[in-house]
């Protein structure tokens, strides 16, 4: 009975390299593209990076917990600003799109990274090479 899994399995970390290669990935082209979105004038108003921050935190934090007030009050209160002014469309677009292009982006780099690291070659057994 062989006692070193490892070798038998041909399993040489590519799963983990394809979850980090994605996550990676992914992350950055959120950020990218997000950016890209706003400078393009997608987003709503003239906002500057910090405003955006705020309130993509005030979204999450304001769906977790409804009576959290940031700097921009609290998410129904800013979520009615943003209707009023005929913005809330844009905001959630300028977050969502992005981060759905960052999700298949990553998921693909991982498909791909995890295909390439375990593609069939020799396998090994303590060390010694098999003829197959």
């Amino acid at each position: 009975m062989n006692q070193f899994q490892g070798f038998d399995n041909r399993n040489n970390g590519g799963g983990i390299a394809g979850t980090f290669a994605g996550i990676l990935c992914g992350f950055g082209t959120f950020i990218g593209f997000e950016s890209f979105w706003w400078r393009m004038g997608w987003g709503p108003g003239d906002w500057n990076r910090s405003d955006i921050f705020h309130a993509y935190w005030l979204a999450f934090i304001g769906h977790v917990i409804p009576s959290y007030k940031g700097d921009l009050g609290t998410w129904i209160s800013f979520g009615n600003w943003l209707r009023s002014r005929h913005q809330y469309d844009s905001f959630a677009a300028a977050f969502w799109i992005p981060f759905l292009v960052g999700i298949m982006t990553g998921l693909l780099t991982a498909w791909l990274v995890v295909r390439s690291a375990n593609r069939s070659g020799a396998s090994y057994v303590r060390g010694s090479q098999i003829k197959e």
